[in-house]
């Protein structure tokens, strides 16, 4: 018979569990404990609390308009090392490939993290599907120029 290692875990839970809740007590654990316990006495309450809360559309909606404001200037400084004006400048200025201003991201080193230029969606998408790798963006071009005949003017 082969051996079961989750009836094994069970039961060895089953054996331990009363020496398990007095090392979690003896760790900090009893606040959690007290929380749970806590829940469980007072749902009614708890719950009144949290719909009282989030009915409350004033603070819902001002507590959600300063969250956006913070994740995102938040969010601009550590992925980028940017100011919010700094990554505005740059987004508006439009891709840097064909200067489409419709769809516009940054586009950033993903071994740096460091900003790089405003691209469009297609062409920020077309060079991470080529893995920003410059060797195989030549060989696509080797390639399309093999065709160049049919591609006309194009290249």
């Amino acid at each position: 018979m082969a051996f079961d290692m989750v009836a094994y875990q069970k039961q060895w839970y089953q054996d331990h569990k009363d020496e398990l809740l007095i090392k979690r007590r003896a760790n900090g654990s009893a606040k959690a404990i007290y929380a749970k316990q806590y829940y469980i006495d007072n749902k009614d309450k708890v719950a009144d609390a949290q719909r009282k809360r989030y009915e409350d559309t004033d603070n819902r909606v001002a507590r959600a308009a300063y969250m956006k404001g913070y994740s995102r200037e938040w969010h601009i400084n550590n992925r980028y090392n940017l100011s919010v004006g700094e990554y505005e400048a740059i987004i508006a200025k439009g891709c840097s490939i064909c200067g489409s201003h419709e769809n516009v991201y940054m586009d950033h080193n993903h071994d740096t993290g460091s900003a790089r230029a405003a691209l469009c969606a297609k062409h920020n998408t077309g060079l991470g599907l080529f893995g920003d790798d410059i060797e195989q963006l030549r060989m696509a071009i080797e390639y399309l120029m093999q065709f160049e005949d049919v591609l006309g003017d194009v290249l």
